[in-house]
């Protein structure tokens, strides 16, 4: 990692839920460029982890991004720009263009312009027709609406994602369409950290791993192996 590279995330915090201890400590630092696979087994705390970064749950300790911490951010600005993207996609009813259209009806968003053109180059590199901006997202497939869904985040130009196994329940071809998706979206000024449990998405991301065990991260990090305390 280069000496000079900005970070964007760093974080040291625990995590309990009516007095049950569900994230005892992760520490970790991403920095630009980063492309992070986060393992672990199920129940071990992983997507609990994902959500308390996009600050969606309350932790003790912090979570500090480029260099504030985030509760002096406003919770839409920070959750702009470090995205989280789910298993199950919340689309709302009519067509994927108003799905993608629907960020700009926000006040975080009113100043900026709404690019379709981006939708169609994006969608004619995955194989997609740019027929299905008009389709209904009631009937789009589970890989069309994470499609729709991942689309409507990149859109907004955030500097972290946060990626919880949002291509498990999806077929071998769209879950390589994503990750391409993804791996375009990346540049050395961007970070992600992708929830996976295999090896063979490891290798397709060329990610560094960070594993999760219960409610333990090891992310390999120099101050959290230094004893970087709560």
């Amino acid at each position: 990692m280069p000496y000079n590279t900005k970070v964007l995330l760093d974080f040291n915090v625990s995590l309990s839920i009516d007095d049950k201890p569900l994230i005892t400590h992760a520490c970790g630092t991403l920095h630009q460029g980063d492309k992070v696979a986060l393992i672990g087994q199920s129940g071990s705390g992983k997507s609990l982890l994902l959500h308390a970064l996009a600050d969606l749950l309350p932790v003790s300790g912090h979570i500090h991004y480029q260099d504030t911490p985030t509760a002096q951010i406003p919770p839409a600005q920070y959750r702009s720009e470090v995205a989280l993207i789910s298993q199950n996609p919340n689309l709302i009813a009519g067509t994927v263009l108003e799905n993608l259209q629907l960020p700009y009806h926000f006040k975080q968003h009113q100043n900026q312009t709404f690019d379709k053109a981006f939708h169609i180059r994006q969608l004619t590199a995955l194989g997609q027709s740019a027929d299905l901006l008009d389709k209904d997202s009631g009937i789009l497939s589970g890989g069309q609406r994470q499609l729709v869904n991942v689309l409507r985040t990149l859109q907004l130009s955030p500097k972290v994602l946060l990626l919880d196994e949002h291509t498990s329940a999806l077929d071998p071809q769209t879950s390589d369409q994503l990750i391409d998706l993804i791996l375009t979206w990346h540049t050395a000024n961007t970070a992600f950290i992708w929830v996976t449990h295999t090896h063979e998405q490891i290798a397709k991301l060329g990610a560094k791993v960070w594993h999760m065990d219960k409610g333990v991260l090891n992310s390999n990090t120099t101050k959290c192996q230094q004893g970087d305390s709560l």
